[in-house]
Parts: C-alpha cells; sequence; structure tokens
C-alpha cells in the first residue's frame, strides 16, 4: 500500500505532523497524545486495588483469630476467596463482549463489589450468635470476589481500547500504560497493605482488634473508585459488542464437527467456514487456542505468588518484628512486594530490558515468564530455608528425663536455699544460692524425682527457714515459691504452664505471692488501647481474685508494653473495687511465655507496696521477619517479569475480538494456582512447612521446563492493527503464501512500526525459541 493510500484511508483522522522528523509521516489526532480517558482508568484501579487487597492482606488473621479456624483452613478459605475472584473474570469477559460492554459492565459489578464490602465490614461487628458470626461472612467475601474478578478483565482491555494503534507512536504510549496500569494497582494494593493491618491492630473497637474499621475503609475507597470512573464518562473510547464470543467459539467447533473435510482444509476448524463463521474468525479461534495451550503451565506461578497472603504471613507470625524503632506486623511484610516492585519496574524498563538488548539477547515476553517463575521458585526454596531457621529456634517442650526448676523469692527478704535428692546421704548439696527479694533463679535441669529444699533469710530473723519436699515430675516446669504468711517463711511448689502461645501473642499468667500483704485481689493489664484481667470473676463481673499461692490460667495477650492495674477484691463493695495506682510495667515479646509474681518488696506491709516481678518460661521468636526480604526481594522480580509481561501478551496476541475474553483466561490461571493451594492445603499433604515450601518451589521449576518447551513452537502475533476488526500473524502471511497468494507488501508506516517493535522483542513475527 502506498503513502498516498494510507493518507487517504485514514482521513479524515489524520493532519500533518509539522514537527515529525519525516514531514510525510501522519498521526491519528486523538492519538498523538495520551488519551485524556486513561487518568481515570488508573484512579479507578488505585482504589480498587486498595480495597482487594485490604481484605486479602487481613483475611487469614480475621479467619484464624477473629472466627477462630484453623491455619490450614483459614489458608483454604483466603485461597478460595482468591480463586472465585480469579475465576469469575470469565464472567465479566462474556458479559463485557458480548452483551453490556466494557464500561456497562465495570459499572454494574462495581456495585455489586461495593454492596460486598459493605456487607463484610457491618457482619465484622461481633455477635451473640457463633454460628451466624462465623459463617454469615462469607456472603460479603462472596459478592467482593463476584465484583472484583468481573470487573478484572474489562479495566486493562478498556484502557487498551483507548488507544488507536493506527499510529505508531500510540503503541509505544500503550507499553507506557500496561506499565502504569501495574504501578497503579501495586500503588494502590502498597498503601493498602500498610495502613490496613495499623487499622485492625492499633485501634481497638468491641474489646479486640478492629476489624469493622479495617473493612469498611477499604469499602469507602471502592465507592471513590466507582465515582472516579464514571466522571471519565463523556473521554471514553467504546468498541463495539461482538456478541457471545464463548458461545461463537463452540459453536464454531460444533460445526466444524458435522461438516465433512474438504481437500483444501489444511486445519481442523477450516470445515467451519461459512457466512456465519468466516475465515477471519476460525483464525482468531487458532490464535486464542495457541494462547490457551501457552497459559497451561502458568498457575504454577501464581499457586507460590499469592501465598504472600496465607502462608508467608503466618510464617512471619512466628517471627519476631521488632526492628529497633517499630515493629512490623505479619500481615505488614506483603507491603514489601508492592513497594518493591514500584522501585523495580522503572528500572527494569529503562536499563534491565535495553541492556539485554544491547547484548543482543533480547527479552521475548514467554523468555521473560520463563525466568520469572524460576526466580518465583528461588523465593520459595528461600522461605523453605528461613522456615527451618523458625523450627530450629522454637521451644519443642522439656523432654521427660528432665525437670526443671526455678527458685522464686516473693518474700520481703533475701534468702538462701539449698535442695538436694531424697537419694543422696548427704540430703542436702552443699552448695548454697543467695536470692534477693523480688528476684528469681534461672531454670535449672533436674532429674524427675523427690527432693528437700531448705530456704532460710539471709538476716537472722525468727521464723525465717522453711523445709519442704519436691515431687519433680519429668517433662515439666515448676516453681518454687518462697513467701510470707503470717509472720512465717513458706515454701509452695507450682507446676508452670511452658507451652508455646499461639502466633503473634504473649502468654501470660499470674502467681499471688503476697499472702501476707492481701489474700485476694484481681490485676488489670492495660496497654493503652485494650485490657486483660489475670484472676477469676463470678456471673455479675466482681472480680473473685487470686488467692495466695495460686497460679492463674494463661492469658494470650498483643506483645508490647503492659502496665499493671490492680484490684484489692477484699475490698469491693457493692461491685465497686478499690483500683490502685499501676506499679509496674513490661515488656512482652512475640512467642514468648512468662509469670508474672506479685510479691512484697523488702519490708512492705500494705497493699501499695506490692511488687511484680516478670519470668520468661518460654523465650520469644528469634527469628526476624527481616529475614523475610529476600524472599520478597525474587518474587518481586518474578512478578515483574512474568505478570507485567503476561498480561501484555494475553492483551498484545489476542485477537480483536477476544481481548476481554483472553484477559478472562490470564486470570484464570491465577485462580487455578490458588486451587493447587487449596486442594493441597486441606489434604494436609506435607507435616512439615518447610517441605511444602520447597514442594512448591520444585513444582515451578518443571512447569518453567515445560514452558520454555511449549515456546519453542509459538510464533507471535504481528498485533498494531488495533482499529481493525481482524489482525493480520505470522501465521496468517504464511498461509496465504502456501495458497499462492502474494504476500502484503506493508506501508512505510506499519514498517517503521514493526522495527519498533522487533527492538521492543515483544511483537516479532518470526518464530522464536527461547
Amino acid at each position: 500500500m502506498s503513502k498516498e493510500e494510507t493518507t487517504r484511508l485514514l482521513e479524515p483522522h489524520v493532519e500533518q505532523r509539522t514537527n515529525c522528523k519525516e514531514k510525510s509521516e501522519v498521526c491519528v489526532s486523538t492519538a498523538c497524545s495520551f488519551p485524556t480517558s486513561i487518568p481515570f482508568i488508573i484512579g479507578n484501579e488505585f482504589c480498587e486495588r486498595f480495597n482487594y487487597y485490604a481484605i486479602q492482606t487481613i483475611m487469614v488473621l480475621y479467619m484464624t483469630r477473629h472466627l477462630d479456624f484453623s491455619e490450614d483452613s483459614g489458608t483454604a478459605m483466603v485461597h478460595s476467596f482468591t480463586m472465585v475472584a480469579f475465576f469469575t473474570p470469565i464472567i465479566g469477559g462474556i458479559l463485557a463482549d458480548g452483551y453490556w460492554g466494557k464500561y456497562k459492565t465495570i459499572l454494574i459489578l462495581s456495585i455489586v463489589y461495593i454492596c460486598g464490602g459493605a456487607f463484610v465490614s457491618l457482619t465484622a461487628i461481633p455477635i451473640d450468635n457463633p454460628d451466624a458470626r462465623k459463617w454469615v461472612p462469607f456472603i460479603g467475601f462472596l459478592l467482593v470476589a463476584l465484583g472484583t474478578g468481573g470487573i478484572k478483565p474489562c479495566v486493562l482491555a478498556f484502557g487498551g481500547d483507548q488507544f488507536d494503534l493506527r499510529d505508531p507512536a500510540q503503541y509505544r504510549w500503550r507499553e507506557k500504560f500496561f506499565s502504569m496500569f501495574y504501578f497503579s494497582l501495586k500503588s494502590g494494593s502498597m498503601v493498602s497493605m500498610f495502613l490496613t493491618p495499623i487499622l485492625r491492630g492499633d485501634v481497638r473497637c468491641f474489646g479486640g482488634d478492629c476489624y469493622p474499621l479495617a473493612f469498611g475503609v477499604p469499602a469507602v475507597l471502592m465507592i471513590i473508585a466507582t465515582l472516579i470512573f464514571v466522571a471519565g464518562s463523556p473521554m471514553y473510547k467504546h468498541v463495539p459488542l461482538e456478541g457471545n464470543i464463548i458461545g461463537k467459539i463452540f459453536r464454531c467447533i460444533l460445526h466444524a464437527r458435522r461438516s465433512p473435510p474438504t481437500k483444501k482444509t489444511e486445519r481442523y476448524l477450516d470445515r467451519a467456514v461459512s457466512d456465519e463463521f468466516p475465515a477471519e474468525f476460525v483464525d482468531d479461534v487458532y490464535k486464542a487456542r495457541r494462547i490457551l495451550v501457552m497459559m497451561l503451565p502458568m498457575p504454577a506461578f501464581w499457586a507460590l505468588f499469592t501465598q504472600q497472603y496465607s502462608r508467608w504471613t503466618l510464617q512471619a507470625t512466628r517471627m519476631d518484628g521488632d526492628i529497633g524503632f517499630a515493629t512490623i506486623k505479619p500481615d505488614q511484610m506483603p507491603v514489601l512486594n508492592s513497594g518493591l516492585i514500584l522501585i523495580f519496574i522503572p528500572i527494569f524498563e529503562s536499563f534491565v530490558y535495553p541492556a539485554f538488548e544491547l547484548c543482543k539477547l533480547p527479552l521475548r515476553p514467554l523468555r521473560r515468564m520463563v525466568i520469572g517463575m524460576l526466580l518465583g521458585g528461588a523465593s520459595f526454596a528461600l522461605a523453605g530455608i528461613v522456615q527451618l531457621k523458625i523450627d530450629d529456634a522454637q521451644y519443642h517442650g522439656t523432654p521427660l528425663e528432665v525437670s526443671q526448676l526455678r527458685v522464686i523469692n516473693s518474700s520481703p527478704n533475701d534468702i538462701m536455699f539449698q535442695i538436694g535428692n531424697r537419694s543422696d546421704s548427704s540430703r542436702l548439696a552443699e552448695a548454697t544460692e543467695v536470692v534477693y527479694f523480688g528476684t528469681g533463679t534461672p531454670t535449672m535441669d533436674f532429674q524427675p524425682g523427690l527432693y528437700d529444699i531448705q530456704a532460710t533469710a539471709v538476716e537472722n530473723v525468727t521464723n525465717m527457714t522453711a523445709v519442704s519436699t519436691l515431687n519433680l515430675k519429668g517433662g515439666s516446669v515448676h516453681c518454687v515459691l518462697v513467701a510470707t504468711d503470717n509472720g512465717r517463711m513458706v515454701v509452695e511448689l507450682l507446676k508452670i504452664n511452658a507451652t508455646s502461645p499461639t502466633a503473634e501473642t504473649a502468654g501470660i499468667a499470674m502467681i499471688n505471692g503476697a499472702p501476707n500483704v492481701v489474700s485476694l485481689f484481681t490485676v488489670n493489664l492495660t496497654n493503652g488501647g485494650s485490657h486483660t484481667s489475670l484472676g477469676t470473676y463470678n456471673e455479675t463481673g466482681l472480680g473473685l481474685g487470686v488467692k495466695p499461692f495460686q497460679l492463674t490460667e494463661t492469658e494470650e495477650i498483643a506483645p508490647g508494653k503492659w502496665f499493671t492495674e490492680m484490684f484489692n477484691a477484699e475490698t469491693c463493695v457493692d461491685g465497686v473495687c478499690t483500683r490502685q495506682t499501676a506499679n509496674g510495667s513490661f515488656q512482652l515479646q512475640n512467642g514468648a511465655m512468662y509469670t508474672l509474681v506479685a510479691g512484697s518488696p523488702c519490708n512492705g506491709s500494705t497493699f501499695e507496696a506490692i511488687h511484680f516481678s516478670l519470668y520468661m518460661e518460654v523465650s520469644s521468636a528469634s527469628v526476624s521477619m527481616l529475614w523475610q526480604i529476600p524472599q520478597y526481594v525474587l518474587i518481586t522480580f518474578g512478578e515483574i517479569m512474568f505478570s507485567i509481561t503476561g498480561l501484555h501478551f494475553a492483551y498484545s496476541q489476542a485477537p480483536q475480538t477476544m481481548k476481554s475474553l483472553m484477559q478472562s483466561a490470564w486470570y484464570l490461571t491465577i485462580g487455578l494456582g490458588n486451587m493447587v493451594v487449596l486442594i493441597i492445603s486441606e489434604v494436609g499433604a506435607f507435616h512439615q512447612q518447610y517441605i511444602e515450601f520447597f514442594f512448591f518451589a520444585g513444582l515451578t521449576g518443571v512447569a518453567a521446563a515445560a514452558l520454555t518447551l511449549m515456546s519453542m513452537w509459538y510464533k507471535y502475533v504481528d498485533n498494531i492493527d488495533n482499529g481493525s476488526r481482524y489482525q493480520k500473524s505470522t501465521t496468517e502471511d504464511e498461509s496465504a503464501q502456501r495458497h499462492g497468494e502474494p504476500r502484503h507488501r506493508q506501508s512505510p508506516v506499519n514498517e517503521r512500526t514493526n522495527e519498533k517493535m522487533r527492538l521492543l522483542g515483544e511483537t516479532e513475527t518470526e518464530t522464536s525459541s527461547l
């Protein structure tokens, strides 16, 4: 086609570009600059992603802590939600391409989305009915999944429709749009993943974590997203509907099955060529099939990627988030992925990919995706190594052949003590330990059996010597409490709860070691936003108190700084108890188990003088959350090379009539990846978490090898003619030559554009192998 013919065909949509390097070059007037409708689509995506990732980020903790599901069940439910969210895009694609159009589909399903978010927020408010409290929220989660899934294939494709690629300059603009779209997506998710855990954990409501607020703020953002989208309505470009493409494809296949073969038929579906199914449409079906075949190994990457919000978050709950100046919440760790991707997208686009081009090693789409899968697998190998470190650092209990003992002095005097085995003829050990008031010894290991203990005040005080027999049982942790009661020294043996608390909590129990001051009291622990009582209560809520030498039940509370606040149960009148000034504070660490002992300080004889001492029975999580950073870096690099490239691959290689459908198929791979995780977590195939991580790393390696082999036979499609109903591919040109038809000569405009696309490594028309 000559240059004059090109200009005539594009008229009246073109104008002469006076500032072009070549005066004969033409451009579409509406496409010489960035489409004005794009900012509304980008803004809508930011707010919508804030909503989705807010729910996904805290969902596993909401399931396991607020709704009391197990970790495996919580993981399964998170991935069920994600799976539905990525299976429903096929519905959105059908509605957009065949019935409502992309604009109307986005608008209607956004309203469904808003209703779901509001329902999730309202049902997070605690209610008395435990069954309803546990299962009713899933109605809201289902509406959210339907809404977000339905609009997923439409938003990106609708943005791509705003570019008219009859002007080659618009191809580069569309390339930038895909990066901007992903940048907006990750910006919204990063802000959401940082802010939502703060709304959940730092704001207290209804006596605990404020899930209604954490879900409510994103629901408001979804309303804003919809308003932004509607505001751009006058500027949107709409592509005509093509009918129910999926239905048409199946009718085409069925027609081919019923039609007899002919000598001219080279491919199975060529039998279906007719007025209803023109040859161009049959070729489009073949192109779509090639894309779908290439997507078969891709769910393996998503099986890894989406576990950032389930398994990796649960892994972080067993790690130490204290970094000195702040404490990281486990569900804040995924914000690393979004933050890193915002940093590295421009670096990859501006430096990494061009560097490979300069080295004559163009990273074509499928090659990028294979590398991305391998990086994802490497990230899970690192996660497995970190899990091994966590397992090694965890408390595994006291061996059965050992009995552990700690001596705590809650009396108002310094003491000495001696311990001896009854089978020993010397009865008492010669070694003597001094324990100062308000302190205790480190934990000591003994063989199980009977022992004698003698405790004596350092100063010569009347009645300040006590002797007792200890029965130390194997596999247990004991505490010998030395206290003063009615002017005499007493020794009491207590069995301590030395089990690890649940994830992201600290365990604490209290002993009343001050019977000479008060025989009954209750202690409140406050941290400024919540409180926990150590002691028993009756039905009216009146504190019955902790009796002398009584060990309370263990309470699991959030790590951090806590203050003590006491109630003297003996002074309660008509339900009103005397409140004493907080006389102590302490720092609780994640994963640790503590015993809090209330005792009298030196010569103390009043309630106000009670002294608190804290003892760690089980050490805190010792593996820092910062050890997760390398695995997040690798999964981020993998996402850049796999996900961004895959989005563009699915769009650019799809026929014009099937772009939303191919976007739906792309999102379907994410849903299938979540299904893999769902099945494995529910089956419980792996009893050790590190083995499961290594399994997923190996699975992705196998999938990457399969994609490498499959891509050797894939032919890229020249997809620049976005204004035409059908697109020309390499396969079509080769087919034309086989039938003796002359191969079309491209216009100078398209020749220059193809050269640009060759340099991009995105749309080459020759057969490429990895």
